[in-house]
């Protein structure tokens, strides 16, 4: 192995290592917000609930926002770090290492942008319910059968948004599992010794 190429491999492995740190920080963040309580019954029964529920979403957009920055930076710095890296090879090798390197970015960034915007759905999802509990609090009740509305529209409204968020959680489910997988896998062969 060239040892610009060991070079790059240290490089990829540091940034997929600040990569996953961050993504660890902005799941340790979510799971502080306890956003399996927003939905519930026992919080949108209530104005007070509901209004909680409200500000748990603000904060999980804010969260949000501030990992997307922060993944923004992190794929500028670790673009320019691997860049040099392969500028260092020879080459005949540097073509090589260069598709690879785009081809895995614009992975990266495909899926990433698409568990924003699949968080995103579940968000907006998520407060047009509150929003609809809230404007409609004088007639409908909540019973162990669920949320009950006057009307077959407010009910059908419900029940898509439901349904939104359903999907989302669905598409992020299988959207960290491909990339665990794939950076599985990464990491296996970034791992692997240096062939003579």
């Amino acid at each position: 192995m060239h040892p610009a190429a060991r070079v790059l491999i240290d490089v990829a492995q540091r940034c997929a290592a600040v990569g996953l740190h961050a993504a660890q920080a902005y799941n340790q963040a979510q799971s502080k917000l306890d956003l399996d309580l927003v939905l519930t019954q026992e919080r949108l029964s209530t104005t007070e609930g509901t209004r909680q529920s409200r500000q748990v979403l603000t904060e999980l957009r804010r969260l949000t926002e501030t990992h997307k920055s922060a993944y923004a930076t992190i794929v500028l710095a670790a673009t320019a770090e691997l860049r040099a890296a392969i500028t260092e090879m020879p080459m005949n090798l540097q073509g090589e290492y260069n598709t690879g390197l785009v081809a895995s970015i614009n992975w990266q960034l495909n899926a990433q942008s698409a568990s924003y915007a699949t968080r995103e759905q579940w968000l907006d999802a998520a407060e047009a319910v509150c929003e609809l509990i809230d404007s409609k609090r004088e007639t409908c009740t909540f019973s162990e059968e669920g949320v009950h509305f006057e009307s077959d529209a407010d009910l059908a409204r419900f029940s898509e948004l439901l349904d939104v968020i359903e999907q989302a959680h669905q598409s992020e489910v299988a959207a960290v599992k491909e990339r665990l997988e794939r950076f599985g896998r990464a990491a296996t062969l970034l791992a692997q010794p240096p062939t003579a």
